[in-house]
């Protein structure tokens, strides 16, 4: 029952998408080289509690650097350099409903490389929301995204599935549409997310994460914020 949701609950998760962007927005107003990842982390924590939020629905992702390349990397005290990739990955429950919801930022400008890796991602990112409908399989859904990443020759480097099911919980089902998930239909109200993510072990990672509501009348983006790659300068 709660894989489908009421117009009533969709209404409340998107108000917590819209937070959660906005929140993104503070972030790359506010971040600099010199703080950590903790203090980032900090931060994010305040201005979502002092904006509505209660707390959170999972611990909250700062990874900079060669850290980035970790997909469920651990905040540290890692101070944040020139040049370093930072990937956000953060949710928090607005009355009693999490988004869930990634980004990359590049302290300065970005590499060749990190560019056409970033662009990869939306891409992919792109491809799942022009495929998915009601009744399409996770399968299906993994694929259309997935291809774009493999076709590049990064398929090694997107190591887990495109998305999952969100609401009253981080994970919910469907837990995860990845490579297999055959059996799995996507239904009308369902609200899932789509996360391609490139991992390069020892040098940088990049993630994007969106929510979305799936209906017979289309798809809508929870999570308002621009896909562009953001390069904060000093």
């Amino acid at each position: 029952m709660r894989r489908i949701k009421e117009t009533s609950e969709i209404d409340l998760i998107r108000v917590a998408g819209k937070l959660h962007a906005e929140a993104f927005a503070a972030v790359c107003d506010w971040i600099r080289p010199g703080v950590t990842e903790r203090q980032v982390a900090n931060y994010l924590d305040q201005w979502m509690k002092s904006h509505g939020a209660s707390g959170e629905s999972f611990p909250t992702i700062v990874a900079s650097g060669p850290h980035s390349a970790q997909p469920h990397a651990t905040v540290s005290e890692r101070v944040i350099e020139v040049g370093d990739v930072v990937t956000l990955d953060y949710g928090y429950f607005v009355n009693h409903y999490t988004a869930d919801f990634t980004r990359t930022i590049v302290m300065g400008q970005p590499t060749a490389q990190q560019r056409t890796v970033y662009q990869l991602l939306q891409q992919a990112r792109q491809a799942v929301l022009d495929q998915l409908m009601v009744g399409i399989t996770g399968h299906d859904l993994d694929r259309a995204g997935r291809q774009v990443i493999e076709a590049a020759g990064f398929g090694e480097n997107f190591n887990h599935g495109m998305g999952h099911g969100i609401g009253l919980s981080v994970h919910e089902f469907p837990a995860s549409y990845a490579p297999g998930s055959k059996r799995l239909k996507m239904r009308h109200h369902e609200v899932l997310t789509i996360e391609p993510g490139i991992y390069l072990a020892g040098e940088f990672g990049m993630r994007l994460e969106d929510d979305v509501v799936l209906t017979h009348q289309g798809v809508e983006v929870l999570t308002p914020a621009p896909t562009e790659l953001v390069s904060v300068c000093e």
